[in-house]
């Protein structure tokens, strides 16, 4: 006995062939180029591979172009400054509206959406014939071209969603943009998919709401109770993707993410694959499905053997700094990172409790030993108010004597060091623990000189431990270095609450005061001024970064902290980029930034 409304054989492929069977004059009109639904995938859906493909091309070209060219007189040309000023320019500039508290992405990350936009909706609304003609009474088939349009265009967009999401990403081998930067486009393609599911579906509902059979389509075919198991999860992940629910619910909404998924693609390969499909022509091709789960798999497979198999089961410590900063200690023998890279950590301790189902990503707040094998891997955490967060839950884990965990990683850019080598000044800014991003940094440099330091923090307390780590990693003989702390609000207690938010480390509530303290002891007469300053509100990031780009011609900026403080560094090398634009200097201000959410 058959499942329920399955009468039909699962199809990986169909023909394909165009059988009409109207007039002459029908079949012609339905054959056109726009509205032939037997070779929409041709026309909609390897249009929008095709799209993608170049996206991705042209940034490819440009990032392996830069890496061979940069030693050419061709890269210190007038031409070639403004050209590769107006890139900074374009990924620094953003835009900021006070009264949602909210800063856009970089101007050039909004203008490549934008043309994204343009290309799927001018594909999918562009061709016209959204309906057959003749409405109720059409003899042009169940399906209508917006509905096969919008499919297949967001067909072509699936294989490229997992691919922006890996953490080991095709994407970033070829382009050098890293999976956190990327992760704005495959929100971005996400959505874009979602709502041309919608623009798939609402046209047949309405096809045949007018033909009055809708209630018999939905108990007698398969296909519209898997696509509403489709739409379903696809809707709780789009939503579940935007900024405020998703850093509110991480923690609870990435243990639904694999189910979800699962159930989303079990469901999609089902609809497309059962004949006779929605469309009269019975061509819904699987091979976008199986290039999607290809990527994925791939990624997934590569990075669990490498987690399970290479880096194995480690065991770390955790203690509390001043301030209520979490500290986590990792010892190694199995794992060697560059400064400034990031792991992904699975806590496996029984007292986390769903936390352990999901991987959480750390900064590395250390670097490897080069004189012996084992080496200790640190991270610096602030805890979260909330009680169950995996943060408060970590804090109280001080006293335990070790916590098993596994190793995904490392990720981010291994190559900051040496960029930053090659630039006379270098401006370091960290917010909040931040500071732990900078600190391997700073151990990494070639020469410690012509160095500014600017940390903001909500407390003294964690600015002593800071100052201290900042004073460690700096060699004797150092000069020209300016670390300049700057507190924000009041003293804390080890014992005392802080807010979830990010943004808490940096507000404006404390006491009310603008006093200075110079504190003066050999380790600051060798490695130059710290000065501890406590007002309310924050420094003018803004203008310091500013000036102190003012004496010198090639600058790397590198910062680290909550999205607002790293607005402010962005808009003052955005300005410096400007300038270089504007009069042709030759000057060059890099910069490199990570903010705490993706």
């Amino acid at each position: 006995m058959g499942l329920p409304w399955l009468d039909s054989p699962l199809m990986l492929h169909s023909s394909g062939e165009h059988i009409c069977n109207l007039t002459a004059a029908q079949c012609e009109y339905e054959s056109d180029h726009w509205r032939d639904g037997s070779q929409a995938d041709h026309v909609y859906g390897y249009a929008t591979i095709c799209f993608m493909c170049a996206v991705i091309g042209v940034y490819s070209l440009a990032h392996w172009g830069s890496i061979f060219t940069h030693r050419w007189s061709f890269y210190r040309s007038r031409v070639w400054l403004r050209i590769r000023a107006m890139n900074r320019y374009l990924s620094c500039k953003l835009f900021y509206i006070k009264l949602l508290d909210w800063c856009s992405p970089s101007l050039g990350v909004m203008i490549l959406g934008a043309v994204g936009l343009i290309f799927f909706f001018s594909l999918s609304l562009g061709p016209g014939t959204y309906y057959w003609p003749g409405g109720p009474n059409s003899l042009f088939g169940d399906s209508v071209p917006l509905s096969f349009r919008s499919a297949f265009i967001a067909l072509g967009i699936l294989p490229f969603i997992p691919a922006l999401a890996s953490k080991i990403n095709y994407i970033t081998l070829l382009t050098g943009v890293s999976h956190q930067k990327l992760q704005v486009f495959h929100r971005w393609t996400s959505w874009a998919m979602f709502v041309l599911a919608l623009m798939h579906t609402f046209p047949l509902v309405v096809s045949h709401i007018q033909k009055g059979d809708i209630t018999t389509q939905w108990k007698t075919k398969v296909q519209w109770w898997t696509g509403v198991a489709t739409l379903v999860p696809q809707a709780w992940l789009s939503i579940m993707s935007i900024g405020p629910i998703r850093n509110t619910l991480f923690g609870n909404d990435s243990v639904c993410v694999l189910p979800l998924h699962t159930l989303q693609f079990s469901t999609f390969f089902l609809v497309s694959s059962v004949g006779p499909s929605i469309s009269s022509f019975g061509l819904l091709n699987r091979d976008y499905l199986i290039a999607a789960l290809s990527v994925y798999l791939s990624t997934v497979l590569y990075s669990m053997i490498k987690t399970f198999f290479l880096t194995r089961l480690h065991y770390a410590t955790v203690s509390v700094l001043p301030g209520n900063t979490i500290s986590l200690h990792l010892p190694t023998a199995k794992f060697r990172w560059s400064p400034a890279q990031h792991v992904f950590l699975r806590l496996l301790h029984p007292t986390l409790r769903l936390h352990i189902l999901t991987s959480h990503p750390f900064t590395i707040c250390s670097l490897p030993s080069k004189d012996s094998k084992q080496s200790i891997m640190t991270f610096c955490i602030r805890p979260s108010a909330s009680h169950s967060s995996l943060t408060s839950r970590l804090a109280r884990l001080a006293s335990a004597t070790s916590v098993p965990v596994l190793i995904d990683g490392p990720y981010g850019d291994s190559g900051i060091v040496s960029k930053l080598n090659m630039f006379e000044k270098r401006i370091f800014v960290a917010g909040g623990s931040g500071i732990g991003f900078l600190l391997p940094i700073l151990q990494g440099l070639r020469r410690q000189d012509e160095l500014s330091i600017i940390v903001v923090l909500k407390d003294r307390l964690s600015a002593e431990w800071v100052r201290d780590s900042i004073e460690d990693v700096l060699e004797v003989g150092s000069k020209d270095v300016l670390v300049q702390i700057y507190v924000t609000g009041g003293s804390m207690s080890v014992n005392d609450a802080t807010s979830s938010d990010p943004e808490s480390e940096l507000e404006k509530d404390g006491i009310p005061s603008d006093t200075d303290w110079e504190y003066k002891d050999k380790a600051e007469e060798k490695r130059g001024d710290v000065r501890i300053i406590e007002r309310r509100g924050r420094p003018d990031l803004k203008e310091i970064v500013r000036g102190e780009c003012e004496d010198s011609m090639r600058i790397g900026v590198v910062a680290c902290g909550p999205r607002s403080l790293m607005g402010d560094v962005k808009e003052a090398c955005a300005g410096e980029q400007w300038g270089i634009l504007r009069r042709g200097v030759d000057k060059e201000v890099w910069f490199h930034g990570e903010d705490f959410s993706w």
